[in-house]
């Protein structure tokens, strides 16, 4: 699932001297997606005025989504094992 290019990397662990190894996996907060859908427009980058008038949402940007912060959107993270 992770991007061509990442993989497995190996840290060393200056407190006991060993080695640890980090995997990638579904990042824990978003499930997996890389983002949420936004809570202040209920994901539809917009809303309407009361007047009719179309405003696009300040928070998303009008995408409807945001992005998960955790994972910076690629849905899953290194985990340390």
């Amino acid at each position: 699932m992770h991007s061509e290019g990442w993989g497995f990397v190996r840290f060393g662990n200056s407190m006991c001297g060993d080695e640890g190894v980090t995997e990638w996996g579904v990042c824990r907060e978003c499930g997996g997606a890389g983002y949420f859908e936004c809570a202040e427009c209920d994901g539809k980058g917009y809303w309407q005025a009361e007047d009719g008038t179309v405003v696009i949402c300040p928070l998303c940007g009008g995408e409807g989504k945001i992005i998960c912060e955790f994972c910076e959107g690629r849905g899953e993270v290194e985990y340390f094992i």
